[in-house]
């Protein structure tokens, strides 16, 4: 980082995920869905079911939606985001006030425009600030990051932080008083890249059956009255094989009624939780529950209330910034909003319309029969197909290499065929003749 008197001085960079509580409601309306063509590309997603999976992410409008309705500018300087990560402490934690005029130049707030100006409270994270002389490359209005709209930078005193220090001398005096005056000064900064906004519901509290829960984290408490002795309660709906209670590694408390279905929006590898578990309440009765903690996207509850989404990633491409990417971004624009860009076209294109989409591109999900072996547990499987997979097992072809959605930690590569009445059967799986956790070889299709 450093030279002193020839000495090399070293740093290392470190990181962390802080968690802040947001102080004001923040409506739904402010999220901008970026649209990732190649991802819906591979998937055959038309656009309206991104922001039901995983896969989805947002940009944050400008400001607060008025009338109902967000404004999401191109270019701005201080807006809602902003504001956001304002209320986030650096190093030096909450209730820290820094001001910075290392260079003469005052940081201020730049909406601040009539005196008293108000400065920067450094302390927290921030990328605009206002000055009142021009700086260096003529600039009043100063963007920390350059071309980075996502780079954050809050000051500390912190002496752990590695800091940079910088030198100015200027003359004073005259003739044999002249002399010159030199100033050190050395700052502590740290940086921030926001990632995403998480929506917290009452089912993290929720416990209608009064499960018992176990706060200790040691693993002994875990193991005795959580997973048993031995490890044998493994969630299983019999009272020898349930949860005895819940604990934070096994939070399986909304009873699985509350949802319309107990599969999970999405399933990734790195999903821990299972569909459904039993647990025995505090009379010994076996509980069909599902787990309470956060979730991306809620599975469908009922009364008509649906999916809903309660955490929505806002974190930025590494390429977000580069020339490159503007030219892709502002060809994107052209291309999927032909007419309202058809000026900027050098040759006026052949439009395509709903009416000319392919019958063959359509989706359809089959669904693979539940089982109960145990291990891995009660669970089912879904599988994505096109029209044209149907069309070629019509013909008596067999669709090889469909990867199943992931349920209990797993999933399966199977092989499939349509039999003489019509249904389909599945060939192989995982290059057996049968799945191995007892899955039924005969698949139903949902929609």
């Amino acid at each position: 980082m450093n030279v002193v008197n020839g000495t090399p001085e070293y740093a290392q960079w470190n990181y962390r995920i802080a968690c802040h509580p947001l102080k004001d409601d923040l409506p739904t309306a402010v999220f901008k869905l970026e649209d990732d063509v190649s991802i819906r590309m591979q998937r055959k997603m038309p656009l309206d079911r991104v922001n039901e999976t995983r896969v989805a992410r947002f940009t944050l409008a400008e400001r607060l939606p008025r009338n109902h309705r967000p404004v999401h500018e191109r270019s701005y300087h201080w807006g809602l985001l902003d504001d956001l990560m304002y209320q986030i402490p650096g190093k030096d934690n909450y209730g820290a006030v820094i001001t910075d005029d290392a260079l003469g130049l005052t940081l201020y707030d730049i909406h601040s425009t009539t005196e008293p100006m108000v400065k920067v409270n450094t302390a927290q994270y921030n990328r605009y600030y206002k000055v009142v002389e021009k700086d260096a490359m003529g600039n009043k209005v100063v963007h920390r990051g350059f071309s980075d709209p996502n780079m954050f930078a809050a000051q500390t005193t912190n002496p752990k932080i590695s800091g940079l220090a910088v030198t100015t001398c200027h003359t004073t005096g005259h003739g044999h008083n002249r002399h010159e005056v030199c100033k050190t000064v050395k700052e502590r900064y740290t940086w921030a890249v926001p990632l995403e906004i998480v929506y917290m519901t009452p089912l993290l509290k929720w416990n209608p059956y009064n499960l018992h829960h176990v706060e200790s984290s040691r693993g002994p408490a875990i193991a005795s009255v959580v997973h048993g002795p031995n490890g044998t309660r493994n969630g299983g709906f019999t009272v020898d094989k349930a949860f005895n209670g819940t604990h934070g590694k096994a939070f399986y408390r909304t009873p699985v009624e509350f949802f319309s279905t107990t599969k999970a929006v999405g399933s990734d590898r790195a999903d821990t939780a299972k569909g459904s578990v039993g647990v025995l309440d505090r009379n010994g009765v076996v509980r069909k529950t599902v787990a309470s903690g956060n979730r991306i996207v809620l599975p469908s509850i009922g009364g008509g209330v649906g999916k809903v989404r309660t955490r929505y990633p806002i974190m930025p491409l590494h390429s977000d910034g580069q020339d490159t990417r503007k030219e892709l971004d502002a060809l994107k624009d052209m291309v999927m909003r032909m007419p309202t860009y058809s000026a900027l076209f050098e040759e006026i294109p052949t439009t395509v319309s709903k009416a000319n989409t392919l019958f063959l591109e359509q989706e359809h999900v089959l669904k693979v029969s539940p089982t109960t072996r145990d291990p891995p547990g009660l669970h089912e499987h879904t599988i994505l197909i096109h029209e044209y997979d149907i069309e070629d097992m019509k013909k008596g072809q067999v669709v090889k290499g469909l990867l199943t959605s992931i349920d209990n930690g797993h999933q399966h590569s199977i092989d499939i065929k349509m039999n003489s009445n019509g249904d389909y059967v599945m060939v192989s799986c995982d290059g057996m003749a049968h799945c191995w956790d007892g899955h039924d070889s005969h698949l139903t299709l949902d929609h």
